[in-house]
């Protein structure tokens, strides 16, 4: 994870307090959280813990861990070691035991974990964690690596450099969602987290970016799995979104669309969702509603990617009516137990396949050179911080842009547009345009033209991509959006 993620924020926070007693205890529940992220399933137990209250236990299949850590300025000595081992005495074989410690470890630790290697504990340093949060998140390999030391060689790794985790690790804890850095950016310089147009009912989302499940070595297409949750209270979705947030299945990246009879509101974030949703009145002011709006939601996880459609009751009893989640995997995982996890969650009795696709994910449709609908007029910008892209600069930059769809019929299902453009995409009044060349916000172009679409259908959804070019050169005909930038605020110092 890097170092904007709400983890290392929460580490540094640590860091910073001048509580010792509070800050030991916090740091336990860290530990749970970043291994929650890994898909473990955290949890404390009594009885286990004797002359202890409580201890920490971490669960991922046949993996487990007892929990210990300690914030002293002084390093962990053998009492602190030994009290692990009583306590592990009292629990099965198989579990491991996890000792991070702030300030490190002293000489005679190291020796009595190598003497005991039979019964493994693992050591982790306060700056091994600090470097798992700030290099994209390996905390997982990085125990990985000390249990396989420990257990072959016999040998303690402590302070070990840690190996740049190739995959995405989730930036949540379980108190907050996170949220997106791209936002709409308004003409009259505003910014919003979603954009409201007209449009109908329609299972369709935009998203910036579309993994393609098939692109992997070998014959053969993806895999799906469909899961419906027994959702009904507004309550229960909302400890959806935390519990996948907890799995590492709830990211920045995440893209969304409401849909009602006769509008549709598009947003990044899981956030911004749950913020929308609950500002329901807001968004109905004005509008002719049908009784029930309905949710498509895009996100990734590290096989692949999902979508989750919701329908919810257009009042204030927010009932929700069903809940589906349709997985789209490069194939199925040779560790299963997250996706189990989430059924156990939800004390979900019915039985869950995957399932082969029988034709490849993605579709692609190029515009023709010589169609008239290729010039597009920008309405708004979605524009991303300067932290996104290898500039020094404190620029905002352009990554997409909301133009109005040419092929959309306001509900009318007598028109079709051409064959190289989803057919769903003529219910929403909007497009969503990612950029094929980014540029600075302040820069803007007055000539854009769209390029393709690139989709997706999911067991209950289409994913779309529409992307857009920019040229060079400007034509006098089409005007560029007069846009107002507004005053950067006063930079923050950050908190060490």
């Amino acid at each position: 994870m890097n170092d904007g993620s709400s983890l290392l924020r929460e580490y540094e926070q640590l860091r910073d307090s001048t509580n010792p007693q509070k800050r030991g205890y916090d740091l336990q529940g860290l530990v749970g959280r970043i291994l929650g992220t890994h898909h473990f399933k955290v949890e404390t137990k009594a009885g286990a813990a004797s002359p202890r209250q409580v201890d920490l236990f971490a669960t991922r299949g046949d993996t487990i861990y007892l929990i210990e850590t300690k914030w002293r300025q002084d390093k962990a000595n053998v009492n602190d070691v030994d009290s692990l081992y009583k306590r592990l005495e009292k629990v099965a074989p198989n579990v491991t035991g996890l000792l991070v410690s702030h300030a490190g470890f002293t000489k005679q630790v190291v020796d009595t974990v190598r003497e005991n290697s039979s019964r493994p504990v693992l050591l982790v340093s306060g700056s091994e964690l600090e470097q798992a949060l700030q290099w994209n998140g390996d905390f997982l390999g990085l125990l990985h690596r000390k249990a396989s030391a420990l257990l072959v060689h016999r040998e303690v790794l402590v302070d070990v450099e840690l190996r740049r985790s190739r995959g995405r690790a989730a930036t949540t804890k379980p108190s907050d969602l996170p949220s997106s850095d791209r936002l709409f950016a308004l003409a009259d310089g505003t910014r919003s987290r979603w954009l409201q147009c007209g449009g109908s009912f329609g299972r369709l989302t935009f998203a910036p970016e579309l993994q393609d499940i098939d692109w992997v070595s070998g014959n053969g297409h993806g895999v799906t799995l469909d899961i419906v949750l027994p959702v009904q209270q507004w309550k229960d979705f909302d400890a959806l979104l935390h519990q996948m947030a907890r799995m590492g299945w709830v990211t920045s990246g995440a893209c969304w669309s409401i849909q009602q009879s006769t509008a549709i509101w598009h947003g990044f974030g899981a956030n911004a969702l749950l913020d929308a949703l609950r500002d329901w009145k807001r968004r109905y002011e004005g509008l002719d509603t049908h009784h029930t709006e309905e949710l498509c939601y895009v996100d990734e996880c590290e096989d692949g990617f999902y979508t989750l459609l919701a329908q919810f009751s257009a009042d204030h009893r927010r009932i929700v009516r069903r809940v589906e989640l349709s997985f789209q995997l490069r194939g199925i995982p040779l560790d299963p137990s997250p996706y189990r996890e989430l059924c156990t969650h939800f004390e979900l009795n019915e039985p869950v396949y995957f399932r082969p696709r029988s034709e490849r994910s993605h579709t692609w449709g190029h515009a023709p050179r010589t169609s008239s609908l290729k010039v597009l007029k920008p309405l708004a910008y979605v524009v991303v911080p300067e932290m996104r892209v290898p500039v020094n600069d404190d620029d905002e930059w352009v990554s997409g842009i909301v133009v109005e769809n040419p092929f959309f019929t306001g509900g009318s299902r007598s028109r079709h547009p051409p064959k190289w453009v989803p057919d769903m995409v003529s219910r929403s009044e909007y497009l969503v345009c990612a950029l094929r060349s980014w540029h600075v916000l302040g820069s803007v172009k007055s000539v854009y033209e769209l390029w393709n679409f690139e989709s997706a259908w999911t067991s209950n959804a289409l994913v779309l991509r529409a992307t857009a070019d920019w040229r060079d050169e400007p034509d006098p005909a089409v005007p560029p959006l007069t846009f107002t930038i507004p005053p950067k605020p006063a930079p923050r110092r950050r908190s060490r």
